[in-house]
């Protein structure tokens, strides 16, 4: 990965997405997401069981499971500039005291005891923008404890090729090398992405000790605008101004996207892909 890009991308990336849920796309996302990790954590959950979020930014999904658990949190990034956020984000919200936070490659976890984590979250595709995920899967795996629980989420290589044909500006080019590489380069300020499929995340995650529990597709049916991309959040696509505007349109959409999408032949059709899988 060119290191310039990343830390140019994630730089400005930490500015603004704490504030990505007022667009009702990426809140309706956030919601899917949210209750699969419900659904997949102990109900309770004390101070001495461990969470760890890799790849966390921000910290934001600590922030959020932080309010329906009491247990303690370790937040791993890459980025400076999003630590720093997680930081005042944490201070804010008397937080602080029950997260670590440290700055490191997901592909090398050296600051992390083997098998002292009891859940470990990785959500909005970290383990797409790394090198070589084979090694944070294995890195995972070192850190989580025997029957620990890992709920993955990587960027889909269907919902990329989709994407990239319906692009009048896409080149041939850009078609082969996503077909044959599984990777992919949405504009010029952003890193280069590694994609999945249910069956390629799934058989990366055996081939690293781990059982599979279920995979999900995050959405699968409801489709972002362009606006819903704007890195300022200040854009508004026509779909996340009809879910702010009709609650009953909102309320249908959440309920068959829950209904569907861990069906095993729809997840692939997720922007993104979800899995949990068990420390064999």
């Amino acid at each position: 990965m060119n290191s310039k890009i990343f830390k140019s991308f994630f730089k400005s990336y930490a500015e603004n997405v704490d504030n990505a849920d007022q667009l009702f796309f990426w809140k309706l996302s956030d919601e899917l997401i949210e209750d699969v990790l419900i659904k997949n954590l102990s109900k309770r959950l004390s101070r001495t069981y461990k969470i760890l979020d890799a790849g966390g930014g921000t910290g934001r999904w600590i922030v959020k499971l932080a309010k329906k658990y009491e247990c303690t949190f370790v937040l791993y990034d890459l980025s400076k500039e999003m630590l720093k956020k997680a930081k005042e984000n944490f201070n804010s919200i008397d937080l602080i005291d029950r997260v670590k936070i440290y700055q490191g490659n997901l592909e090398n976890m050296n600051k992390i005891k083997d098998e002292s984590i009891d859940y470990l979250i990785s959500i909005y595709n970290p383990i797409s923008f790394v090198s070589h995920p084979d090694k944070v899967l294995k890195e995972f795996h070192r850190i989580i404890s025997k029957k620990g629980r890992v709920i993955i989420m990587a960027q889909n290589i269907y919902n990329g090729i989709c994407s990239k044909m319906n692009n009048p500006s896409s080149s041939v080019q850009e078609l082969k090398e996503l077909e044959q590489k599984n990777i992919i380069k949405w504009n010029p300020y952003t890193p280069t992405l590694s994609l999945f499929s249910k069956e390629s995340l799934q058989s990366l995650l055996e081939e690293n000790g781990f059982r599979i529990i279920k995979s999900y597709g995050i959405p699968i049916f409801l489709q972002p605008g362009p606006e819903d991309f704007d890195s300022t959040n200040k854009l508004k696509s026509k779909i996340s101004d009809k879910l702010e505007k009709n609650l009953n349109f909102y309320k249908e959409v959440k309920r068959i996207e829950s209904k569907y999408n861990s069906f095993e032949e729809l997840v692939n059709r997720g922007m993104n892909i979800l899995t949990v899988a068990e420390k064999s």
